[in-house]
């Protein structure tokens, strides 16, 4: 599978591609194609400064990160939202990708998107970026970036022990600290309403308090 078995494939997703360098990096487990994009292909060195940004539930990177951007879209007279090509005029390299079934990235054969699952995928990519600039995260140069449900990803990416990058922007993160998810009730769970459940608990003796 490639970018061609997605919806940018076509020569109307194309169109939203101008101006951007198209890569497939294998994901890390299973070499699932991930679909990466950059901009200028002028040769990567060690001493960039390098961000991965990562999209939200509902987009692929392109419209956000790409919006109206590339010299097609240019020569039509249309203006550009491109956040990659401000990144790129203000000495930013920077690259971006697509998660499964979203965008330029085909679907697995499960079909559904898992957050362990996607921090894996982002870290493939760093993988594959550090190595196409011959740099390190100790470098302090490369940096990601997650919007929305991308940015849940990148925190999970950044609890990591020992994660691949140096410095972490979250913006508009999913994440609320202060939503508590309850447990399901203990017996409904059973289907069988005449079951009978037993519950024991054992007697430990009572706490003690460390002085």
């Amino acid at each position: 599978m490639t970018i061609n078995d997605t919806p940018l494939g076509t020569e109307e997703g194309k169109f939203l591609l101008d101006g951007l360098d198209v890569y497939s990096v294998p994901a890390k487990g299973d070499n699932h194609p991930l679909t990466v994009y950059g901009i200028d292909g002028s040769e990567p060195k060690p001493d960039d400064t390098i961000l991965l940004m990562l999209h939200g539930r509902t987009w692929s990177s392109v419209p956000v990160y790409h919006l109206m951007g590339g010299p097609q879209h240019e020569k039509e007279g249309y203006e550009s939202r491109s956040l990659m090509e401000l990144f790129q005029d203000n000495n930013v390299k920077p690259y971006t990708m697509d998660f499964r079934g979203f965008g330029g990235t085909p679907r697995d054969s499960e079909g559904v998107v898992k957050p362990n699952r996607c921090v894996e995928d982002v870290e493939s990519v760093l993988t594959w970026i550090m190595a196409r600039h011959e740099t390190t995260p100790e470098r302090s140069n490369l940096s990601l970036m997650g919007w929305s449900q991308g940015a849940l990803v990148a925190q999970l990416a950044g609890q990591k022990s020992h994660p691949l990058f140096s410095k972490l922007i979250l913006y508009g993160s999913i994440y609320d600290p202060t939503i508590r998810y309850p447990r399901q009730p203990l017996f409904t769970s059973n289907k069988d309403a005449d079951a009978k459940v037993e519950i024991e608990n054992t007697w430990t003796g009572p706490c003690k308090t460390l002085q």
